[in-house]
């Protein structure tokens, strides 16, 4: 299992730890970091690759934590964390093994009070299944605090 995701922080100096639940399988090297793009001192975007070596089809969860995204943003986030579930079991429609989503975005997007904007948030399902976007829930200790700052609006 590959898994390939893109993250953004302060420092492309970083290092990426995910932790695993469930039939997790062996890490077979450590995650692989590479630098997508960087603002020195303000923003870095890098790409990182987790690959696992797992035996069965038994659904397993990764979980990539962090603190202080980016220091000063509005909505002063101090904890995150993300959350993928794999299921490796084949879907009963296609008899194929389902295909995760796929999203980018900037890596850090600032915007000037008072200047409305539309930024359309890109998602794609490869099997064609419907992806809905929404706000991360504090009680599931997605982000600490989880409000959005008073200017974000996300429509579904």
């Amino acid at each position: 299992v590959k898994i390939q995701y893109k993250l953004s922080s302060v420092s492309c100096t970083d290092n990426d730890t995910w932790s695993c639940v469930g039939n997790c399988g062996n890490e077979t090297a450590g995650v692989e970091l590479y630098k997508v793009d960087e603002s020195t001192g303000e923003w870095c975007q890098r790409e990182g690759i987790v690959t696992r070596l797992v035996s069965g089809t038994a659904p397993f969860e990764l979980v990539f934590a962090g603190e202080n995204w980016i220091p000063g943003i509005i909505n002063r986030i101090v904890s995150w964390r993300a959350v993928t579930d794999v299921e490796l079991g084949f879907r009963s429609d296609t008899n194929q093994i389902n295909t995760s989503p796929l999203t980018t975005i900037l890596p850090a997007l600032r915007v000037p009070s008072n200047c409305p904007r539309n930024i359309r948030l890109l998602a794609f399902d490869p099997d064609g299944d419907e992806v809905k976007c929404r706000n991360g829930i504090t009680s599931d200790s997605e982000c600490n605090p989880c409000t959005p700052p008073s200017i974000l609006n996300l429509s579904p």
